[in-house]
């Protein structure tokens, strides 16, 4: 399948899935949240390589997760994992996203804040009409 087609397919995967949220949980040590499944599927087949990259980076590095879109949405999920995990590479982590979709609901937004509560930490274009595929559960 080309892969402008499996974007396609992802991000209209908005349908909430409680064992890949569960899963999504669980592995980033968050908690139990309601998550895009589209987007917690794509990140999570792709988390064991992430954290493989990470762990030959030299200590102590700053860290910005960036991405447009699908690439928003995953760089969320990803910052949210890390953040919650211990990582040994990354001193401040970061990120910038681009008409990123809503990738998860009310509890992933507070674990979100919380995790990234000063505005350096976390900045978002975002368009007027940007979908939030998490309003149809």
């Amino acid at each position: 399948m080309p892969s402008a087609l499996c974007q396609v397919m992802v991000d209209c995967d908005f349908r909430n899935d409680a064992a890949v949220s569960s899963a999504f949980s669980t592995a980033a040590n968050a908690p139990q949240m309601r998550l895009h499944r589209g987007f917690a599927r794509a990140y999570l087949s792709l988390r064991s390589q992430l954290r493989a990259a990470l762990s030959t980076l030299p200590a102590e590095m700053d860290l910005t997760l960036s991405g447009h879109s699908m690439g928003g949405a995953l760089a969320m999920l990803a910052a949210l994992d890390l953040a919650q995990r211990d990582v040994p590479a990354v001193r401040a982590l970061r990120t910038y996203t681009f008409a990123a979709p809503r990738v998860g609901d009310a509890a992933f937004a507070t674990a979100f804040r919380k995790a990234f509560p000063m505005p350096a930490e976390y900045w978002a274009l975002q368009a007027r009409h940007t979908p939030r595929a998490c309003d149809r559960h």
